[in-house]
């Protein structure tokens, strides 16, 4: 059952989506969750769920915390659905 980890971006923090999380959406989301992909390709993936965009992103970053996040609360391993999680 997902659920929210809970987690924060310290203090100070240097990363942003420029400099780290596009290339992680892009290693590990974008093969299912991009707005170019449709019916099969998706693999599953929600329509509207696409991470090829900040805004993409942004929109649903609920919903990826609560699949794919690791925090003081949670540690979620529901994706990516191959390794390495």
């Amino acid at each position: 059952t997902p659920s929210s980890s809970e987690t924060t971006c310290p203090p100070g923090s240097t990363l942003s989506y420029e400099n780290f999380g596009q290339k992680f959406m892009t290693d590990y989301c974008t093969s299912c969750h991009s707005s170019t992909l449709r019916g099969d390709a998706r693999h599953g993936a929600p329509l509207y769920h696409d991470f090829d965009t900040f805004l993409g992103v942004m929109q649903v970053a609920n919903h990826i915390d609560s699949w794919a996040a690791a925090g003081p609360a949670a540690v979620n391993e529901l994706m990516p659905e191959d390794d390495p999680k």
